[in-house]
């Protein structure tokens, strides 16, 4: 029930404004921030600090870096060095946040910003525990990735929403 709230009232809105703002040679570019635990609201302290726990510092340096380059000029993408990380075995390894793809229906795409490794914890989360991540051997994890199949086709999904939208009350 959370996923369909979540669905219905943020996240297809989320792609319809991409798709809105992606034509007249207009750019849009999306993203998914994948750090668990990934609730709504969680990805700010990495992009206006001071990071989380579970954000290391190389990932909280690409992500100011993602945010800054798309103010001041319009576009996310950050050289592979920062995307990778400093503490990236090979910080010049191509890495799709440096060529980061605008959106649009015709090519969905989004890049996945996540991270692997680090130090295990429990969080209470519910009625259940979560396991994040934090400290030693965190490294950013940026992959590019299909909007629309995405989480067992959440594009698809959004464009059902909005075929139905004027029979749903709100």
């Amino acid at each position: 029930m959370s996923q369909l709230y979540a669905e219905t009232t943020f996240v297809c809105l989320s792609y319809w404004l991409a798709e809105a703002f992606s034509d007249k040679g207009r750019s849009s570019f999306r993203y998914q921030y994948s750090v668990p635990l990934a609730i709504h609201g969680a990805d700010m302290p990495g992009y206006f600090g001071p990071a989380a726990v579970t954000q290391g510092p190389d990932f909280e340096y690409a992500f100011m870096k993602i945010w800054g380059n798309f103010t001041t000029q319009d576009n996310p993408s950050i050289i592979a060095a920062i995307a990778n990380g400093a503490s990236s075995n090979n910080c010049q390894q191509t890495n799709p946040a440096s060529t980061w793809p605008p959106f649009n229906i015709y090519a969905p795409y989004q890049i996945n910003l996540n991270e692997t490794g680090g130090v295990p914890f429990s969080t209470p989360f519910g009625y259940e525990n979560v396991t994040e991540y934090e400290g030693p051997g965190s490294r950013n994890d940026f992959t590019l990735v299909s909007a629309y199949t995405w989480e067992g086709g959440r594009g698809f999904r959004c464009d059902f929403w909005r075929s139905i939208a004027v029979t749903v009350p709100e």
